[in-house]
Parts: C-alpha cells; sequence; structure tokens
C-alpha cells in the first residue's frame, strides 16, 4: 500500500503551481496537500482552499492576506508576509514542496527548505542563477545532493 506523500506548493496560483495542483488532482490516490501560496491572487486561493483542504496557507501580500482572512472565516491556518511564509515552512512537515516562486522570492524558501531535509521541485530559475553554488554546497552539507 503506498504511503500519502504530504506536498506544499510555493506559487500556487501561478501557471506551474496550477498545472501541478491539476496534475495531483489527477493523480490516484497518495499525495495531500498540506500547504498553498500565492502573493495577492486571493480568489483563486480561496478556491483552491475549498478544493484540495490543505493545513495553511501564506499570502505575502499582507494587505490580500487580511482581506482573505475575513473571506475564509479561520478554516485554514494563514500566514502572511515573507515572515509569515517562512514560518509556514517551519511549522509543516511535507516530502516534497514545488517551489514555483516568482524571481528572487524562491531563494529564502529554497534554503529554509533544504536545510529541513526536505525534496524541492524548484521551478525557479532564478535562485539558482544569484545563487546556485551556494545552493549546491547547502544540498551537499545537508545530504539532499544526488551523487
Amino acid at each position: 500500500m503506498m504511503r500519502t506523500k504530504n506536498i506544499g506548493i510555493l506559487g500556487s496560483t501561478g501557471s506551474i503551481g496550477k498545472n501541478s495542483l491539476e496534475v495531483i488532482s489527477n493523480l490516484e490516490k497518495g499525495y495531500r496537500i498540506v500547504y498553498l501560496t500565492t502573493n495577492k491572487n486571493i480568489e483563486l486561493l480561496e478556491k483552491q482552499i475549498k478544493e484540495f483542504k490543505p493545513k495553511a496557507v501564506a499570502v505575502i501580500d499582507k494587505s490580500f492576506a487580511m482581506k482573505l482572512k475575513k473571506r475564509i472565516n479561520n478554516s485554514v491556518q494563514l500566514f502572511s508576509g515573507e515572515e509569515g511564509l517562512l514560518q509556514l515552512i517551519e511549522s509543516y512537515d511535507v516530502e516534497v514542496v514545488i517551489n514555483s516562486l516568482v524571481g528572487f522570492a524562491g531563494l529564502r524558501p529554497t534554503v529554509e527548505l533544504i536545510k529541513r531535509g526536505v525534496t524541492i521541485a524548484l521551478a525557479n530559475k532564478e535562485t539558482l542563477v544569484a545563487a546556485g553554488d551556494v545552493i549546491k554546497q547547502l544540498l551537499k552539507k545537508h545530504k539532499n545532493y544526488p551523487n
């Protein structure tokens, strides 16, 4: 029997995040969405919350996070801001995170996920362009680097 894999998606309302959720929803059982994030697209995030029932979400833009808070009525734990995104990563155990955050925003979460030993499906080239050597060394240090 296959064990359920816990998955987090950073940037769930962008094209990569939406496509990832579509693929996961079409797979047989065995995957659970633990958390989702967006910058500002709270309308789509609210729909994703209803469909995938994550334990938590993060909204990077704090003013949009406050708007979402009023709409979801404590149905899911809500984190806000960049610090909230990092708290979310620290608060929930997942095996895989799809990181499709845009631009440099994906770097700090990637570093923290490596330190936690999480498998990262990185769809954020800026992380590697800006800090490829650092990322590679962190992967080796935390034993997440394939031989």
